[in-house]
């Protein structure tokens, strides 16, 4: 990691201070105040946390006192739940490209408490086992959809502010459901405190779910924009993460026929995804070549810092969205297989120009 480089395209090589720290914070408190996805993933998690310290506590408890497996059954009852957990992250990979991951976050938040009562319900060691194999998978479940769920929610200025306040809270809820844990068995009983406590994420889930099921993940045309962006080899390698966040910062634009995209000789300040529509490549006054739907044009002046090597202009109307030069440098430089991929589709470009003035000449 010391020989690394991370170019500093687009952003702030200055130190944080105490204040930049504390507007960081306020962000996330205000994101998660203001806008039902990130407060309904963040009371989701905090309170999953809160039942994870509760559970730490209760399972010796159960393991000891109640199903009597003794001390060796702590470790097998957490066992449990660490293979449940790998079966749970191969589900979660069936989550990637979702474009809806509301529901499969509300199940997860409710497979999480749900096994917890059946434990203090049937007290059984073989139920018991069974059932933190099932708290296992929700919880990788839950993970996944969570945390993709609270990026694609939260405006990009107020994003790492949320996450990080998400991870203060994972931090507190574990401590806090630890104290809670010997009140509950004191006050009602190991059985009892399993119920209550595994009743409570599946009362959050039901009271959530309206809410949950109306929520805007990005809709329609935020999977169209990933869905082109993925379509381009400069951006097809990069993290679901790092799509989702162009396909935000991208604008729509639209151009009437005959209009000019670029012109050659110009400097290239965007690069441009076409979404409808049809355009010519000209050189020198000359066509060179058609482009239609699912195009990306622009990236040889961006990425090698020269004017336009070409002119474009619009055919039929055209619908494309743009992105502007610091994010798309940022993406592609910052990942090898993204840079190595729009090199060598700038390098076919300026070869097949190369041989077209040849044979003209």
């Amino acid at each position: 990691l010391v020989g690394l480089h991370v170019p500093t395209v687009g952003r702030h090589a200055d130190r944080p201070t105490m204040g930049s720290i504390l507007r960081e914070l306020s962000a996330g408190v205000g994101a998660a105040a203001t806008l039902p996805g990130p407060r309904l993933v963040l009371v989701g998690l905090a309170l999953q946390t809160f039942v994870r310290g509760v559970l730490t506590v209760l399972v010796v408890v159960a393991s000891i006192e109640l199903l009597g497996l003794g001390e060796g059954g702590v470790g097998t009852l957490n066992a449990a739940m660490g293979v449940g957990g790998l079966v749970g992250a191969v589900v979660a990979v069936s989550l990637a490209g979702r474009t809806r991951l509301g529901p499969a976050f509300t199940a997860a938040l409710a497979g999480w408490g749900a096994p917890i009562s059946a434990i203090g319900l049937f007290i059984h060691p073989a139920v018991a086992i069974a059932a933190m194999a099932a708290v296992g998978v929700s919880n990788s479940v839950l993970d996944v959809s969570g945390f993709t769920l609270a990026q694609r929610t939260t405006p990009n200025r107020s994003r790492v502010a949320l996450l990080g306040l998400i991870d203060g809270v994972a931090n507190l809820g574990p401590a806090i459901g630890g104290l809670v844990a010997p009140v509950l068995i004191a006050s009602i009983g190991t059985p009892a405190a399993l119920v209550v406590t595994g009743a409570i994420l599946p009362v959050v889930a039901a009271v959530s779910w309206p809410q949950m099921r109306q929520l805007d993940e990005g809709g329609p045309v935020a999977a169209r924009r990933v869905a082109l962006l993925r379509g381009q080899p400069s951006f097809a390698p990069l993290s679901l993460a790092t799509v989702e966040h162009l396909a935000a910062t991208m604008t729509p634009v639209r151009f009437e026929q005959g209009e000019w995209l670029m012109r050659e000789g110009d400097v290239g300040d965007r690069y441009l995804l076409i979404d409808e529509g049809t355009l010519d490549v000209r050189q020198s006054d000359h066509s060179v070549r058609a482009l239609g739907p699912g195009s990306g044009i622009g990236e040889i002046a961006l990425l090698r810092d020269v004017p336009r090597t070409a002119s474009v202009v619009a055919r039929s109307a055209v619908a494309a969205y743009s992105l502007d030069r610091a994010s798309f440098l940022e993406a592609v430089i910052g990942h090898g297989a993204s840079l190595a991929a729009t090199r060598s589709v700038a390098e076919g470009h300026l070869a097949a120009d190369a041989t077209r003035a040849v044979s003209s000449s």
